[in-house]
C-alpha cells in the first residue's frame, strides 16, 4: 500500500495542478474569444481527442501489464508498440482531416482540427514512453511531464499583455504575434512536443533504451492483448466526446451550445483527476495481486473494496456540493452578463451527478482491465455508447445542452449498475457496505448546511465549512482507518 500512496500522491498532485491549469484556461478563454470561437475550439478538441483513440487501439493497458510482469522485456515491448502507433498515427491524422471536411466545417475549424490532431498524436506517442513510469511504479516522472506540459500551455497567458484587438506584446510595445484560435492551438502542440521529449529522455535514462529491433512475434502478442480491449476503449472515448460533437449539429444553438456545455463539462472533468490518479496507481498492484492469488482470496477483494469505498466516500459529497452550489460556482468563474443561469448552470447541475458516478465507474473499469475481461469490457462500453447516442439523438434537439447532460448521467448510471452486477457475480464482491450508509448520512447533514447557507456565506468559506462537517461526521465512525 505504501507504493500506492506514493504514486497516487505524485499523480494526484501533478494532475490536480494540471486540471486546475486546464480549468484556468476555460476561465480565461471567454476573455479573448466569443462563444462561437470557444464552441469551435471545444468541438475541435473533442473531435480530435475522440479520433485519437484509433492510434492507441487498446494498447496501453496490456503494455503496462506486460512490462509490470516482465520488466526485462520492456525495451522490445516499447519498440514494437511505437512502430505500430506511428503507422496508426498517419492513418488517423488523414481520417481527422477528411471527416472534418465532410462535416462541412469552416476553414478555420479544419485548420484547428489538423493542429490539435497533431498534438493528440504527439501525446499518444509520449504515452508509450510513459507506460514505463507506471509499469515500474515511478509515477513521479509522469507527474513531472504532465506539469511541464500544462505550465507551457498557460504560460503565454501569464507573460504576454494585450494591446489593441488580438495582438500581444512583451514590454516596450513589441508585438509578438496575432493571438487567435490558431496560435493558441499551436501553443498546445508545442507543449505536447516538449512533453514527448521529456518522456523519451526520462525513459532512456531511468528505465530502458529505445530500440528499433522489431519483432513480428511481439507485435502479434501486443495486438492479441490489445485488440479485444481496443473496441472497448474506442467505445469508451467516443462516448465521452460524442455528445459535444453531436451538440454542434443537433442543438438549435449550434456551437454556442457547445461552449455552454463544454465549460460545464470542463469543470466536472477537472474533478475526475481523483479517481484517475488513484486507480492508475492501484492498477499494477491489483495486477500482481491477481497473478499471485485466486480471485476468491482476500488480497484482491480487499484492494477492490478499499478502492470502491474511498471513491464512494469522496464522490458523494463532491457531487452534492457541486449540484447545490452550481449557481454560486458559475457566477464566480464566468460573467453573468454573458452567461445567464440558463446557459452553463443547467448542464453543470446535472453533470455533477454524472461526475460522481464516474468515480465509481473508474474503479469498475480498472477491475475489468486487471482481470482481463476484454469481452465484458467491450460489451459494456459498446452498449453504453449505443445507449448514449440514442439518448442524445432524442434529447439534444429538444433540450440542447441540458439533454446532453441528462444523456451522460443516464449512461453513467447504466454502466455502473451492469458493471457492478457483473463484477459481484463473476469476479469478486465488496466485503463491506456500511460505509454507504455512513457516507450518505454525513452527506445529508452537509447538504442541509449548504442549502441554508449558500446565499448567506461566501463560497470560499462555505466549501471548507461543509468539508469539515462531512469529514467530522465520518471521523465519528473512525473512517478512514490507519490502513486505508
Amino acid at each position: 500500500m505504501a507504493s500506492i500512496i506514493k504514486n497516487t500522491s505524485a499523480l494526484f498532485i501533478a494532475h490536480l495542478i494540471g486540471r486546475v491549469i486546464s480549468f484556468g484556461l476555460l476561465i480565461l478563454l471567454p476573455r479573448y474569444f466569443n462563444e462561437q470561437e470557444i464552441g469551435a475550439y471545444i468541438w475541435a478538441a473533442a473531435f480530435t481527442n475522440m479520433m485519437a483513440i484509433f492510434t492507441e487501439l487498446g494498447m496501453q493497458t496490456p503494455l503496462v501489464r506486460e512490462i509490470t510482469i516482465a520488466p526485462a522485456k520492456a525495451q522490445i515491448y516499447i519498440s514494437n508498440a511505437l512502430a505500430m502507433r506511428l503507422i496508426l498515427s498517419v492513418i488517423t491524422i488523414a481520417m481527422m482531416g477528411g471527416i472534418a471536411h465532410l462535416f462541412g466545417s469552416p476553414q478555420q475549424t479544419v485548420q484547428i482540427v489538423y493542429i490539435l490532431g497533431l498534438s493528440e498524436i504527439v501525446y499518444s506517442i509520449a504515452q508509450i514512453f510513459r507506460s514505463t513510469f507506471r509499469a515500474f511504479e515511478e509515477m513521479k516522472f509522469e507527474a513531472l511531464v504532465v506539469l511541464i506540459e500544462r505550465v507551457l500551455v498557460i504560460l503565454p497567458f501569464i507573460i504576454i499583455k494585450r494591446i489593441g484587438e488580438g495582438y500581444f506584446y512583451v514590454g516596450g510595445g513589441i508585438t509578438i504575434w496575432e493571438f487567435n484560435l490558431k496560435t493558441f492551438c499551436i501553443t498546445i502542440l508545442a507543449a505536447r512536443v516538449v512533453h514527448l521529449l521529456f518522456s523519451l529522455g526520462i525513459m532512456e535514462i531511468k528505465f530502458t533504451k529505445l530500440s528499433f529491433k522489431l519483432s513480428l512475434g511481439f507485435c502479434k502478442i501486443l495486438l492479441f492483448q490489445s485488440l479485444p480491449f481496443a473496441m472497448g476503449n474506442i467505445f469508451n472515448l467516443i462516448y465521452f466526446r460524442i455528445d459535444t460533437v453531436m451538440l454542434a449539429k443537433l442543438s438549435p444553438y449550434g456551437q454556442t451550445a457547445v461552449a455552454w456545455y463544454g465549460l460545464a463539462y470542463g469543470l466536472m472533468t477537472a474533478l475526475t483527476i481523483i479517481p484517475g490518479a488513484f486507480m492508475g496507481a492501484v492498477f499494477p498492484v491489483m495486477s500482481r495481486a491477481l497473478k499471485k492469488q485466486n480471485l476468491e482470496q482476500s488480497d484482491f477483494q480487499n484492494l477492490y473494496t478499499r478502492a470502491f469505498k474511498l471513491m464512494f466516500v469522496l464522490a458523494l459529497p463532491i457531487a452534492l456540493s457541486l449540484a447545490l452550489l452550481t449557481e454560486n460556482i458559475v457566477s464566480l468563474f464566468w460573467p453573468r452578463a454573458i452567461y445567464s443561469v440558463s446557459t452553463i448552470d443547467p448542464a453543470l447541475n446535472i453533470l455533477s451527478w454524472a461526475g460522481g458516478l464516474l468515480f465509481l465507474n473508474t474503479v469498475l473499469e480498472t477491475v475489468l482491465r486487471v482481470a482481463d475481461k476484454r469481452s465484458t469490457f467491450t460489451t459494456l462500453m459498446g452498449t453504453g455508447l449505443a445507449f448514449n447516442v440514442l439518448l442524445n439523438l432524442y434529447l439534444i434537439p429538444r433540450y440542447s445542452h441540458r439533454g446532453a447532460a441528462i444523456a451522460m448521467l443516464l449512461t453513467e448510471g447504466y454502466m455502473f449498475v451492469f458493471g457492478f452486477i457483473y463484477i459481484s457475480a463473476k469476479l469478486t464482491k465488496l466485503n463491506q457496505f456500511r460505509f454507504v450508509f455512513q457516507s450518505a448520512l454525513a452527506a445529508l447533514c452537509m447538504g442541509i448546511l449548504l442549502w441554508f447557507l449558500r446565499d448567506k456565506l461566501s463560497i470560499f468559506f462555505l466549501i471548507p465549512l461543509a468539508g469539515l462537517v462531512y469529514v467530522g461526521i465520518m471521523a465519528l465512525w473512525h473512517y478512514p482507518v490507519k490502513k486505508e
